[in-house]
């Protein structure tokens, strides 16, 4: 036991304990072999945990004055030099030094010296590890946000007149631009129409229109029409300054359109995703082909790195741009793919909505494939946007309901429902300061709902009546 004590003293003092014993230097082979042999226990504790200096200093420190009282000493103790000022003379035999060894090696975590219990898993995890990120985000997506109490308006702030709005499965003929400008097609016109200001224009595309879509700036807007054309509007001029013809393609036409910041994607009835750029005077400058049936929806991911697409074959698709290749290929889906949509607050996860036949929102770790949630909402579908101002995701549908839906993110919580449209609502549009919602439905109407108002206080809701209907297009 004493020779114990001993390697603890010189273990502190900082000097190597001899091993003269052993005959060898150690670590050797020798040494080793001899180390067996006395079953000699090398028990090696943690050394990040351990400050030697400190403690070093805390064992030849005076003690308490309880410690000293000379009731509490021996005739040892009285005379050891951990009470002088002469560290030569320490005497590990006295109980005062043994008291103090006993603190060190079993007291509270934080006066600890040696400490033999492994890491926690959080503690093993140092600051700027290649994983850290990746635990973040596991955590987060499943903390669930407090709840703020919030209440939603219980009619829409206003009601816009669109007439001849036509149901297809196809059909993307809605969007908002970063200009507050929204742009409505109705059969063969746009119509674009500011928010703010609540001036009106007419584009005249000279064929059906079956896609738009702001491009970032929200200076131009591609027209994407049944014929397989696309047109680029410059929408404050109102004229055409560039146009695609993929007609030669037999591509059919082009339902879908979403921009990167220097370059856009169609997708078309061929089931062909064709990439455009707008710097080059060709009409193609790539394509992405792995869908069977028509391409009903494509939507770039913030990051611009990644294409998701969805089509009539079910298929929920992730594209590398880098490589042009499928990254990931969901088969959850038993209906069509129309909503789609990437989450503004985890970048590495998208939702996606099934038809008539599935009636499921889905979430989706890209990474990973992974599944994390899915609800069943109870009908068809048509169209999803997540909202800015809190974590929930907005759904349209149609079939057994035409309703807005709200749910909560991550847990996919229901938590309201805007209640308006008389038929099906087909496309769903977020403000560029994610406080006003546009829905388009059926029934040839286009609410404007104030889904974020920090006038509205807990308890009490909007019920005012609504702005009458105004209408900015009448193509009857």
């Amino acid at each position: 036991m004493a020779t114990d004590e001993h390697s603890i003293q010189y273990s502190i003092l900082g000097h190597r304990p001899r091993s003269a014993s052993l005959g060898s230097r150690p670590g050797s082979r020798t040494w080793l072999k001899k180390a067996r042999g006395n079953a000699l226990d090398r028990f090696i504790p943690r050394r990040l945990s351990v400050g030697r200096a400190s403690e070093h200093l805390m064992l030849l420190s005076p003690t308490r004055e309880s410690d000293t009282s000379q009731g509490s000493l021996s005739a040892c103790d009285r005379d050891s030099p951990i009470f002088s000022s002469s560290p030569n003379l320490f005497s590990p035999g006295c109980s005062a030094y043994q008291r103090k060894m006993k603190l060190l090696t079993k007291g509270d975590s934080e006066r600890k010296m040696l400490v033999f219990s492994p890491q926690r898993q959080n503690q093993a995890r140092r600051k700027g590890s290649l994983l850290d990120d990746v635990y973040q985000r596991f955590e987060d997506l499943h903390f669930s946000p407090k709840s703020t109490n919030r209440n939603l308006p219980t009619s829409p702030e206003r009601i816009l007149d669109m007439p001849n709005v036509r149901d297809n499965n196809s059909t993307n003929t809605l969007d908002w631009g970063s200009t507050n400008t929204i742009a409505i097609s109705m059969e063969s016109n746009v119509f674009c129409w500011n928010a703010e200001t609540e001036k009106h224009s007419q584009l005249r595309a000279g064929g059906k229109v079956a896609s738009l879509a702001w491009d970032h700036e929200g200076a131009i807007l591609a027209v994407g029409l049944k014929t397989g054309r696309i047109q680029l509007w410059n929408a404050q001029q109102e004229k055409i300054v560039q146009e695609f013809d993929l007609r030669p393609n037999r591509v059919g036409r082009i339902g879908t359109l979403s921009w990167a910041k220097k370059y856009f994607c169609s997708g078309s009835q061929s089931g062909v995703i064709h990439i455009h750029d707008p710097r080059v005077a060709e009409s193609s400058v790539g394509r992405l082909k792995s869908h069977t049936m028509e391409v009903s929806t494509v939507k770039f991911a913030s990051d611009q790195q990644h294409l998701a697409s969805g089509g009539l074959d079910a298929i929920l698709n992730v594209w590398n741009m880098h490589e042009r290749k499928v990254y990931k290929e969901i088969r959850a889906h038993s209906s069509k793919v129309k909503a789609v949509a990437w989450c503004p607050y985890r970048r590495s996860v998208l939702s996606s909505g099934g038809g008539g036949d599935d009636r499921y929102i889905r979430l989706w770790n890209i990474n990973s494939g992974m599944k994390l949630a899915e609800m069943d909402t109870g009908a068809q579908i048509c169209s999803m946007v997540w909202g800015t101002q809190e974590q929930e995701l907005f759904t349209s549908h149609g079939g057994t309901h035409s309703d807005i839906l709200l749910w909560k993110y991550p847990s996919l919580e229901h938590s309201a429902t805007l209640q308006f449209h008389a038929e099906k609502v087909l496309h769903l549009a977020l403000s560029p300061d994610g406080k006003t919602l546009a829905s388009v439905g059926l029934d040839e109407t286009m609410c404007l709902w104030k889904v974020w108002d920090k006038r509205l206080k807990s308890g009490s809701r909007r019920s005012t009546s609504s702005s009458s209907p105004v209408m900015i297009g009448n193509l009857r």
